[in-house]
């Protein structure tokens, strides 16, 4: 039979929470209990108790993810959760100091990890981020490691492992990488989209299916959790199943890369800003509220108001991409007309109108008069 392939990410192990039985304290690598202690404090990171692994100074949960000891006594920057299924997330630390280029160094492994790493930094640098990736020869703010794990005792095997950022806006600084699995014969590719999955981890991604776990077809399902390291829903992702995700949290053994959600999350965190800008006229002076939702579902995805006449500006991160866009404006006068960017003016609007499926790549700009 096929074995099932677990992607890791730091700070967790794949587990399974129950909040109404009482948990079973799990046995760490060398047939030792993890404390209780340790175990409220992963729980009250956010993450499942079920099967937590002891690994070097620290541990993995939820499969993928690494938690050093030092991290599980941190207390991030932001507490502000949303909760969903399967729209893409992030954690509540995020990586600062942008535009910045975060250098990737590859310790002890052959030719083939630095080839998988390579392909690996420069799928995401063709995304034209404010962070990109350069590969060092030694001391890159992440450093890709290995280590040898023999099968899980639900016959899956972890892939790797990583962290996510910490409260400081640094990446988290390792990629572990499993020398049993990634042995002598594997798929160059397929090493990368693990690489590429455990980036996204250092930069500050969750699991898409964090509360699923939908991707991993095995009994032991769960709701990852949330709590201080956060799970904070990326507006514009998609309510539905999203089966291609490269932050599912189990592989498919294919080379699984980014598909569009994933870019549009990756540039909602870490594209680059434009402007909205746009003028009212003195005679249709009031106040103007402006709506974007992702065409493709219809989520919400940013807004702003703006009051009086006169020029307007808002500098923001909208993803490329196709939008509906609502304008309400409330004014003495009974209707309004506008123009959104090139497009040909709409006239004697009443109170609000929404102009569908307008593709968005750069600058925005809007005319009330």
């Amino acid at each position: 039979m096929k074995k099932l392939i677990r992607i890791s990410m730091i700070a967790a192990v794949i587990a399974i929470i129950s909040s109404c039985h009482k948990q079973e304290i799990p046995s760490d690598n060398t047939g030792g209990a993890i404390p209780k202690s340790i175990l409220e404090k992963i729980k009250a990171k956010g993450f499942s108790t079920f099967g937590v692994q002891r690994l070097d100074k620290g541990y993995i949960v939820e499969g993928d993810i690494f938690l050093s000891e030092k991290s599980l006594d941190e207390t991030p920057n932001v507490t502000t959760l949303a909760v969903a299924k399967t729209e893409q997330y992030r954690t509540n630390n995020c990586v600062l100091g942008l535009p910045r280029v975060i250098t990737i160094s590859v310790s002890n492994l052959s030719q083939s990890f630095i080839d998988a790493t390579d392909i690996a930094i420069n799928r995401y640098n063709s995304l034209g981020l404010r962070i990109s990736f350069q590969r060092v020869s030694s001391g890159g703010n992440i450093n890709v490691i290995g280590f040898y794990k023999l099968p899980n005792p639900d016959n899956t095997i972890t892939l790797g492992s990583a962290g996510f950022p910490d409260n400081s806006g640094n990446p988290y600084n390792e990629i572990k990488l499993n020398t049993y699995y990634y042995n002598n014969s594997f798929s160059v590719n397929l090493l990368a989209s693990t690489i590429q999955h455990e980036i996204g981890h250092t930069i500050g991604l969750r699991h898409t299916d964090y509360t699923t776990r939908g991707s991993c077809p095995y009994s032991n399902q769960y709701d990852e959790g949330q709590e201080e390291e956060g799970a904070i829903h990326i507006p514009g992702t998609p309510y539905t199943t999203d089966a291609e995700s490269f932050m599912l949290a189990c592989s498919n053994n294919t080379d699984r890369t980014f598909n569009p959600n994933d870019v549009y999350a990756l540039e909602y965190l870490y594209g680059i800003p434009r402007n909205v800008t746009g003028e009212v006229s003195s005679d249709q002076s009031g106040t103007t509220s402006i709506y974007f939702y992702n065409a493709s579902n219809n989520d919400l995805v940013y807004s702003f108001g703006f009051g009086g006449s006169g020029s307007f500006a808002q500098n923001t991160i909208l993803p490329n991409g196709i939008y509906n866009i609502k304008i309400e404006h409330r004014s003495s006068k009974p209707t309004f007309s506008l123009q959104v960017t090139s497009r040909v003016p709409i006239y004697n609007i009443s109170n609000a109108v929404t102009i569908n499926n307008v593709e968005l790549q750069g600058a925005i700009n809007f005319k009330i008069f």
